[in-house]
């Protein structure tokens, strides 16, 4: 049986470990593949990425071996969809080659400007709060100053690297997209179906009753998307 292999890319302040439970959910037909991004996981003492095209200069070593085994597929969360997104491009500009799917979730099209004011510069105190407010944080983890002291510094670099994106006018992808969106998220459903444009290929978009990070509350739900869209059958997906 040929595989797909399901690259993931994180939230800002994730790691690769938010998509380790989707194993045991996955039909055999999926390699997940979770892509650990530098400064955090198993690269901590890496330096964490200056912007956007930093990230993808990092990672397409890594998903070239790849590139000439059997059909690839990407599934980024928020800030993860971003950098899934430029990632793509730039292996169809190298390569030539598309990913039978694309999957951006939590994240508003990559043309439309935040209007909200940034947060990466904002005073430590300040930025906490703000965190705090966007949820997806434990509670305890605000109360340790031993690990706020290690995680902070890594959210504002994640916040720099999406605040200071600046998109540029790109061909369309040819791939399948499918597009996830909380209805109770700050990002605006409308704002998250304007990926639409960015694709020439079948276009379908999914919403859940939850905020900003729905993943961690959908997790079956969103992997019986994975599993319809890419074709695989499940005998929990189709009982």
């Amino acid at each position: 049986m040929k595989k797909i292999f399901l690259f993931c890319l994180p939230y800002a302040g994730g790691s690769s470990v938010i998509y380790t439970r989707w194993k045991p959910l996955l039909g055999p037909g999926i390699e997940l593949v979770p892509l650990e991004l530098a400064g955090r996981g198993r690269r901590i003492n890496e330096s964490y990425y200056e912007n956007v095209d930093a990230a993808v200069n990092d990672l397409l070593p890594v998903v070239e071996p790849y590139l000439d085994k059997d059909q690839t597929a990407f599934f980024g969360y928020s800030m993860g969809s971003l950098i899934a997104f430029e990632l793509i491009h730039r292996i169809r500009e190298k390569y030539g080659q598309s990913p039978l799917h694309f999957f951006a979730a939590a994240r508003m099209a990559p043309h439309i400007q935040r209007t909200e004011p940034p947060l990466h510069g904002l005073e430590p105190e300040l930025f906490k709060t703000k965190i705090a407010e966007l949820g997806g944080t434990p509670p305890q983890l605000f109360e340790n100053s031993e690990l706020m002291n290690l995680f902070l510094p890594l959210l504002r670099a994640d916040f720099r690297l999406v605040e200071t994106y600046a998109y540029t006018e790109k061909a369309k992808l040819d791939c399948a997209m499918t597009v996830l969106a909380g209805k109770r998220d700050k990002v605006e459903e409308t704002d998250v179906l304007d990926w639409k444009r960015h694709t020439t290929g079948a276009f379908t978009a999914h919403s859940f009753d939850g905020g900003h990070f729905f993943i961690n509350d959908f997790q079956k739900e969103i992997v019986d998307i994975l599993h319809a869209s890419l074709g695989i059958r499940t005998s929990s997906f189709y009982a």
